[in-house]
C-alpha cells in the first residue's frame, strides 16, 4: 500500500468555505480512479493551506494519477497553484475503528 501526501497553498482567493465546497464537488471524481482506496481532503483554515492524503493499492496507481497532465491541470485550475507531491510506502497500519 502507498500513501501520497499532497500539500498546496491556494492562490485563487477562495475562502475556506469555498474550498470546502470545491472538495464536495470534486469528491465523485475520485470514486472511479483506478487503485485509489481512500482520499482525505484536509484544510488548515488559519494557515490557508491544504493537505490531501491518498491511500493507494500500489505506487503505479498513484503515479498514473499524478502523472496525468489533465489531473494536474484541474488541480491548478481549482486552487491556482501547483501541489507538492510526496509518495510514501506504508509499512504498518494501526486501525482502531473497530474497537
Amino acid at each position: 500500500m502507498y500513501v501520497t501526501i499532497v500539500t498546496y497553498k491556494p492562490t485563487n482567493g477562495k475562502s475556506p468555505a469555498e474550498i470546502a465546497e470545491s472538495f464536495e464537488a470534486s469528491a465523485p471524481l475520485f470514486r472511479s480512479i483506478p487503485g485509489l482506496i481512500r482520499k482525505y481532503f484536509c484544510f488548515d483554515d488559519a494557515a490557508h493551506e491544504g493537505t490531501s492524503v491518498y491511500i493507494w493499492q500500489d505506487r503505479a496507481s498513484a503515479e498514473a494519477c499524478f502523472g496525468n497532465p489533465e489531473f494536474l491541470g484541474r488541480f491548478k485550475q481549482s486552487f491556482g497553484c501547483d501541489p507538492t507531491i510526496k509518495y510514501v510506502e506504508t509499512k504498518l497500519v494501526v486501525d482502531n475503528s473497530g474497537s
